[in-house]
């Protein structure tokens, strides 16, 4: 089916910024607003919801609780089809529109023109980064660095020890850490030990995120 319009989410914690951003999402024909949020965590739950998953993301760079890129890179380890545009409101070295290997431009808040140029072009195919396993650039699994805003490979499936695995498998049905201590014998640094190892491999900034990468990813079978 040929698209007709692109699905564009909106996520500003500024409810004047957030305003602005919707209404230039609005004003284009071949824009359609899915969303717009002033929560970080509530766009991160919308993106992995199919029903309201939008093709791009329009975010500001300085969020509450996690900056635009840390955003960006959770979101397309979970859903790797969502592209990405960034807004700040401080000086930023210009990315090049026609540079296709950036996962996301990043263009002033004030810029009301280069804005919608930057969401069409976050469209355009992204070239395969995957080598000889045949992936598409949209399939293969990424992360994005926050101060280059370039893709680096991470493994499709990270491999945790089972230790670590089996300390957010607890975790994540609701049991404490003394009733997770007392079920695997070890103590409570040592379990600190599992679950920091378990959050750098999955680059998560907290257990939260962690248990839902892997949720997303099967993990836990």
């Amino acid at each position: 089916m040929t698209r007709t319009t692109i699905a564009v989410g909106v996520v500003d914690n500024d409810r004047l910024s957030l305003e602005m951003l919707k209404r230039i999402v609005l004003q284009q024909p071949i824009f359609t607003l899915k969303w717009a949020v002033s929560d970080s965590a509530v766009a991160i739950q919308s993106c992995l919801d199919t029903a309201s998953r939008p093709d791009v993301l329009l975010t500001d760079m300085a969020l509450d609780g996690m900056s635009g890129a840390e955003l960006c890179n959770l979101v397309h380890q979970m859903a790797p089809s969502v592209r990405f545009v960034g807004v700040t409101a401080f000086p930023q070295t210009p990315t090049s529109s026609s540079d296709a290997q950036r996962p996301f431009d990043i263009v002033a808040k004030d810029n009301f023109r280069a804005i919608p140029a930057a969401i069409v072009n976050a469209m355009r195919p992204i070239p395969d980064q995957a080598g000889s396993n045949g992936d598409s650039g949209d399939n293969a699994k990424g992360d994005v660095n926050a101060e280059t805003h370039t893709r680096v490979t991470v493994p499709a499936t990270p491999r945790l020890s089972r230790r670590e695995l089996e300390t957010l498998r607890y975790y994540a049905q609701g049991l404490s850490t003394n009733d997770i201590t007392d079920l695997m014998q070890t103590s409570k640094g040592t379990l600190r030990s599992y679950e920091e190892r378990a959050l750098a491999k999955l680059h998560a900034r907290n257990r939260t995120e962690a248990v839902a990468i892997c949720e997303r990813l099967h993990l836990f079978g």
